[in-house]
């Protein structure tokens, strides 16, 4: 997911990577290979020597099969599997998805027939986002707003232990230790988007009143406010000020 690395973040792993020269180390980076994609690290020039490429084909329509039938627990046709393939070019993540759209249709599709999918990713995850119950979607859009989500920090908002699990249970996040990731960033990005302003800043100033950072608390602060606010002023000083002595 490099591809997805913020300016800042790409230029200091580059900077650091470049003086890399007897230390016992492997990088390992996976990057989408689609056109207009480029390496933000630029571990060609950052290494030079010793840089191995792997490329990635699509998974093949038996084990894509194995997959569904794993993940998803129901047997899909052959014929089925191949079109869900197609549709999916391969990629594991997107099939899943039309498969559980399926699922949730509880379609036998007649031959010819469209899959019940729309073409567009980012509608498939909204639909399957919009299909969980509001606490479930609440307690994500926490997790979607926070810069480092944690169970204790989702638990200590009211309504939020009951929709991590419902969440977590629904295979959008997955819980590790008390760290808290999406099981893919485009739900992040799909949960953040399609909540409402209104809903934004409700996480935001939520969040705000439960972390520790200061950092942290001015962003939520700043992200919720809706005009000039002394509060958010003072917390915004304090913040420069802690990162300063960071």
């Amino acid at each position: 997911d490099v591809q997805w690395a913020d300016a800042p973040s790409a230029r200091a792993l580059a900077f650091a990577l470049r003086r890399l020269v007897d230390e016992p180390l492997t990088i390992i980076a996976a990057k989408r290979t689609s056109s207009g994609v480029l390496d933000p690290l630029d571990l060609a020039g950052s290494l030079r020597d010793g840089v191995e490429r792997l490329t990635i084909g699509p998974i093949a329509p038996v084990p894509l099969g194995r997959l569904l039938r794993r993940r998803l627990d129901r047997d899909f046709a052959p014929p089925l599997v191949r079109r869900i393939h197609e549709a999916s070019g391969g990629n594991p993540f997107f099939a899943l998805e039309i498969g559980r759209a399926l699922r949730g249709e509880d379609a036998l599709l007649n031959p010819g027939e469209p899959l019940p999918v729309p073409s567009d990713l980012r509608e498939l995850l909204r639909r399957r986002l919009t299909a969980l119950p509001r606490f479930a979607r609440d307690a994500l859009l926490l997790v979607a707003s926070s810069a480092h989500p944690t169970v204790p920090l989702v638990e200590g908002i009211e309504g939020g232990s009951a929709g991590l699990a419902e969440a977590e249970n629904a295979g959008i996040v997955v819980v590790s230790g008390t760290a808290i990731e999406f099981t893919h960033p485009l739900f992040a990005s799909t949960v953040y988007e399609t909540a409402s302003a209104r809903d934004r800043r409700t996480a935001h100033a939520a969040l705000a009143k439960v972390v520790k950072d200061p950092e942290e608390r001015a962003r939520h602060l700043a992200l919720c406010a809706t005009g000039p606010s002394e509060e958010v002023a003072r917390a915004l000083e304090e913040a420069g000020e802690h990162a300063v002595a960071r």
